[in-house]
């Protein structure tokens, strides 16, 4: 209980951080080339994070582009 004067502090969720991979690893797990994996992200079918000029792809993308069976 709070008491005259005190804040409530309130801590945002902290969840474990996801794995990326970079696009030459997902391409090797593709079989294609980076290239591919390049327009894959470019055609909105692959999800990625750009990290300034860095592509990233999360593992739980790489699963649902996998599962979509594109």
């Amino acid at each position: 209980m709070e008491g005259i004067g005190e804040v409530a502090i309130t801590r945002p969720e902290v969840r474990p951080l996801e794995a990326v991979l970079k696009s030459a690893d997902v391409a090797r797990h593709l079989g294609c080339t980076p290239e591919t994996v390049y327009n894959l992200v470019k055609e909105g079918k692959l999800r990625a994070i750009r990290v300034g000029r860095l592509l990233r792809i999360p593992e739980s993308a790489l699963a649902e582009f996998i599962a979509g069976g594109e």
